[in-house]
Formats: C-alpha cells, structure tokens, sequence
C-alpha cells in the first residue's frame, strides 16, 4: 500500500470538502493531511507555502512531490479509485485538457466555492477543548 501526505488549502470550501469526502473513502488508511493554510503551517525545504495553496502537492513515503492532477490521481489511486480516474486525468490524450482544466480551477477555487454556496471560513477544529473528527 502506498501511503501520501496530502498539503491543502483547509481555507477553501471546495479543496476542504474534497478532502474530506477523499478521507472518508480511505478505508485502507493511506492519506495523512496537512493544512497548508495554518498559521503555524512551514512548508518543506523547496516548497513554498503559496505553492502549496495554489495547487495540490502530495508526498509520498519515500519523500518524491506530486502536484496537480498527478496529485490527484495518485491520491485516488492509494484510495481505491485509480482505475477510471486516475487513469482519465493522466491519459496522454486527455492530460492537457486536464491540467488546464485543473489550473483553471485551482486558481478560481475560492470564486467557484462561492458559486456553490460554500462556507469561506472552516469550521471550528475544537469547540470547548473537545475536538471532533469530522472537522478536516
């Protein structure tokens, strides 16, 4: 099994719900998760912060970058959902409609976010010292 840590924008309603329904769907434990936007957040040696909430990077065990729909599609890969997926997003044919598409979103992830009638600000992490799960 591999295993990733995944770098994102807890900030963005539309990267925060994605992740979490990601994190529900891994069964295997394969995901480990990192708010990149916290404010205590320092991002790895040649990596910076900004890059991070700009597009996805994931890392795995052996410590090599993914980012964007390599990101992605690795991510649904350690999940279980690689086959139609992963394969889609990274399809010769297809990947540069993809990586656009990708880039397109992840620039105006706020704005969609809004369109979709997200919460810009996450919810609380911990409410009277008692710290709930389901809150990513």
């Amino acid at each position: 099994m591999r295993h990733y840590t995944i770098y994102y924008d807890r900030a963005c309603p539309l990267c925060r719900a994605e992740i979490h329904r990601l994190k529900r769907l891994d069964r295997k434990g394969a995901l480990t998760l990192v708010d990149a936007s916290a404010a205590d957040f320092v991002a790895p040696a040649g990596v910076s912060v900004e890059d991070m909430l700009t597009r996805l990077h994931v890392r795995d065990a052996s410590g090599n970058w993914l980012v964007g729909i390599d990101a992605i599609a690795a991510i649904y890969r350690a999940i279980g959902h690689g086959r139609v997926w992963a394969t889609l997003l990274v399809w010769r044919p297809l990947r540069p409609l993809m990586s656009r598409a990708y880039l397109l979103l992840a620039n105006n992830r706020q704005r969609v976010s809004g369109w979709l009638g997200m919460r810009r600000d996450p919810p609380a992490r911990c409410e009277g010292g008692v710290c709930r799960g389901d809150f990513l």
